[in-house]
């Protein structure tokens, strides 16, 4: 009997800072101010469409680029 299942899970998450992923000073001070929708903001897709199965006793890990 399974004790976990996930089907299709995705996260994604809002982080500051160009595509390189650097913050700007003006990023950071929009930051402290409470800016909504502040430049430089993007979305990073940490999962997309996982799928598993685990029974008591199993553990599961996901491993990619960081």
């Amino acid at each position: 009997m399974p004790t976990v299942i996930a089907d299709d899970v995705h996260i994604v998450y809002r982080v500051n800072g160009g595509p390189r992923g650097k913050g700007s000073a003006t990023a950071a001070l929009s930051r402290l101010l409470g800016r909504k929708g502040a430049p430089g903001m993007r979305e990073v897709h940490a999962v997309r469409g996982v799928t598993f199965v685990a029974y008591k006793g199993e553990s599961i890990g996901l491993i990619g680029s960081n």
